[in-house]
């Protein structure tokens, strides 16, 4: 039940990263460890976040002791399956880790959030499901890059939708610090590009451009790419 490849995975890491139920429910009846790590310290958790769907998800936790231990484990890169979760555009995993008590400002080794990860993939429901539940926009990796300037850098046609929803969150944080600089939406596309630029205006309306030009956001202490 334990046996395992060169990589180090178990059946039940395959299993859950290919969204089988039938095999996951067969492995985890017999006895298969659920928290068994891969040659790159990965869970079978951590690849049914990335990979399959949020039965497979619901399945792992249903059948775990220590459920937060499970939903935090890190691999070598110190990701969660949050993030993995976050950067796979699995939204509605990221809905269920989130009720079931992830850290949804969790950071790698990298420095990147969950929120980072999802905008920088360019997916917007991952984003809303993140901005609802209290993600902190206002972060920035070891490169000093911010969730919005990974969503600047993405190629998805739904990259405005993406500014501007960044864009109203970090506004809304900062109501209580009216001092503190600020720069238009434009600024975060760098380049010289602006709202105007078709990968900007591409998937939204005239209304959601004209909020992200006057909607302003924090000045970037840390150095844009």
């Amino acid at each position: 039940m334990e046996t395992r490849d060169d990589a180090l995975r178990t059946p039940l890491s395959y299993a859950a990263s290919t969204d089988n139920v039938t095999v996951v429910k067969i492995l985890i009846g017999r006895g298969a460890t659920l928290d068994s790590r891969d040659r790159h310290g990965r869970t079978p958790l951590s690849w049914a976040a990335a990979e399959a769907g949020e039965n497979i998800v619901k399945l792992l936790i249903s059948n775990c002791i220590d459920c937060i231990e499970l939903i935090e484990q890190r691999d070598d890169n110190g990701r969660s399956p949050l993030s993995w979760a976050a950067s796979s555009a699995n939204y509605r995993v990221v809905l269920f880790l989130l009720s079931a008590g992830a850290d949804i400002d969790s950071v790698d080794s990298l420095g990147r959030s969950p929120l980072s990860w999802a905008a920088g993939e360019g997916s917007p429901r991952t984003v809303k499901v993140l901005l609802e539940h209290g993600a902190n926009v206002d972060t920035y990796d070891h490169e000093g890059r911010s969730p919005m300037t990974w969503a600047a850098d993405n190629k998805r046609a739904d990259l405005g939708l993406i500014m501007v929803r960044l864009a109203q969150a970090s506004n809304g944080e900062r109501d209580d610090q009216p001092s503190r600089p600020t720069v238009g939406v434009g600024t975060y596309i760098g380049a010289g590009a602006y709202t105007s630029h078709p990968r900007f205006r591409s998937g939204i309306s005239d209304t959601d451009v004209s909020k992200a030009k006057q909607i302003q956001t924090p000045l970037p202490t840390a150095k844009m790419p």
